[in-house]
């Protein structure tokens, strides 16, 4: 049987982990993990398959998280291990990739989501779904390539949010789709994904000066009127 990847060090695959909070602002994705009234769950969805445009499918594929102590990297491969993720009492847990089963997103979306994974970590549960369905083990930079634009999107999505503020999602959007998906289109491809990124960036930055400009506008005004 195929050996698979493990990370460096357990803690490389969370993204956020209690004690630390995912923020409100982040995106669903894949690898998440959320408290549901029926149990805890960990988003296994495809990254690049849980979007319907700029939306989400109305459902999502979850695998439950469990209690099984000393979970195997190399080996438990029905099983993705979720080093140092603690649920209530539960001192050791894992994901079941053998029981999956499909949730309503909008459940997902109000349930309490108490973990996120880093990209490292959404590449090692890939790996793991891909190997437990068809016993093919692919390597993580393949992983990782298919997984870049998406990944990138929601990273910035959440830069964006976080800036900007939530009333502020819709034009992250239609900035990435203005030119005829332009950012969108560049970010699919390796040489030109940063600098889709920069540009995103840069307007992050030019909207967060733009009500300072205005304001000392209206100031400069006001004194030349003799307010």
């Amino acid at each position: 049987m195929s050996e698979l990847d493990e990370p460096e060090d357990p803690s490389d695959i969370w993204y956020a982990c209690p004690p630390d909070e995912v923020p409100a602002y982040r995106m669903l994705m894949q690898g998440d993990v959320v408290v549901l009234d029926s149990g805890p769950v960990c988003v296994v969805s495809h990254a690049c398959s849980m979007r319907r445009g700029v939306g989400l499918h109305p459902t999502q594929i979850v695998a439950p998280v469990l209690e099984r102590t000393n979970t195997l990297w190399r080996g438990d491969y029905d099983w993705m291990p979720l080093p140092e993720l603690a649920m209530a009492e539960v001192r050791a847990v894992a994901a079941s990739l053998r029981e999956l089963s499909s949730v309503a997103t909008a459940d997902l979306e109000t349930g309490r989501r108490v973990a996120s994974m880093s990209e490292v970590g959404i590449q090692l549960l890939q790996q793991r779904m891909a190997h437990h369905l068809t016993r093919v083990s692919i390597e993580l930079t393949t992983l990782a390539e298919h997984s870049a634009p998406v990944l990138m999107e929601v990273n910035l999505h959440e830069e964006w949010v976080e800036a900007l503020g939530e009333d502020s999602e819709p034009d992250f959007h239609a900035f990435l789709d203005a030119d005829d998906r332009r950012l969108r289109k560049l970010m699919l491809e390796p040489q030109t994904r940063f600098n889709a990124q920069s540009v995103v960036r840069q307007e992050i930055k030019r909207r967060r000066r733009a009500p300072r400009r205005e304001r000392l506008a209206g100031e400069d005004a006001t004194a030349r009127d003799g307010g």
